[in-house]
């Protein structure tokens, strides 16, 4: 019933887009002058130089995740929206990622708010932004996959944890849909992704039974023309909120994934559906 704009707890204000965009420049700034005073070191004091960089840059990446942290505990004892809350640590738990890998408190902010935002939207559309998003680029390495050597590593998370579950498609699949992904790349001082044509695998791909010439987009559009992502996130919300034994409660979770598909994998009525 609140918007997102007038919850009480405001987030950190380097996540402000001004702030954003000038903490990011004196990043960018910061590495071009050390990268100029490096050139006239010794490749000793210019390996030190780098490192007590790279100290600094940590220190205070790890100083805003905690600061990110805290601002969204707080939020989530004190939201006037608790639902909201809690379907934004649903997905969150659902699309994992971590701080300890990504590194960058800016992107898992943005994902956060990506989350937040599409907490009672479709899960579709979710799965489509999701897979572009700069923290789970990197986390899942498709910000370095490329033609000649495709990353699977969201390719398999995304058919195994995201949305069809173990036993719903074949190693084949996953290697197909690595190649769809290729040739993205993530500027990190800027959050922008980038397509890389002459990175990206044009070839044609044989996926779930379909074959063509297949982007990432595709894939996922291709994986949900199939009812099994709906008994999925199905069988995840019942475990989430009711029953962490969903296999106990089979037809209720029929009966809940069937009203998503109805809907064309939109949440929130689901959502009706199981409280009500």
């Amino acid at each position: 019933p609140v918007p997102i704009s007038q919850e009480p707890t405001a987030p950190p204000s380097w996540t402000e887009p001004a702030e954003l965009q000038k903490m990011l420049a004196e990043v960018a700034e910061m590495t071009r002058e050390n990268r100029k005073m490096t050139q006239t070191m010794s490749s000793q004091e210019a390996a030190k130089k780098r490192q007590q960089m790279r100290r600094e840059r940590n220190r205070d990446n790890r100083k805003r995740s905690l600061n990110l942290l805290h601002w969204w505990f707080e939020r989530m004892i004190t939201t006037p929206a608790p639902l909201r809350e809690k379907m934004t640590l649903f997905w969150h738990d659902h699309f994992a990622t971590s701080i300890q890998k990504v590194k960058q408190p800016a992107f898992m902010f943005q994902q956060n708010e990506l989350l937040r935002s599409n907490s009672f939207g479709n899960f579709r559309e979710l799965t489509q932004k999701i897979a572009s998003d700069p923290a789970m680029m990197i986390y899942l390495d498709t910000a370095n996959s490329n033609k000649a050597n495709p990353n699977e590593n969201f390719a398999r998370e995304l058919l195994e944890l995201f949305t069809l579950g173990e036993g719903h498609y074949t190693e084949k699949d996953i290697r197909e849909a690595a190649r769809a992904f290729t040739g993205y790349r993530l500027r990190r001082l800027t959050g922008r992704i980038q397509a890389m044509p002459t990175q990206h695998d044009f070839g044609a791909k044989t996926f779930l039974g379909e074959t063509g010439k297949f982007t990432g987009p595709d894939i996922i559009e291709i994986i949900f023309r199939n009812p099994r992502p709906a008994h999925f996130i199905a069988e995840k919300l019942w475990a989430f909120f009711v029953n962490d034994r969903p296999e106990t409660d089979a037809e209720a979770v029929e009966s809940l994934a069937s009203v998503i598909l109805e809907n064309n994998y939109e949440i929130k009525p689901a959502l009706a559906a199981m409280f009500c």
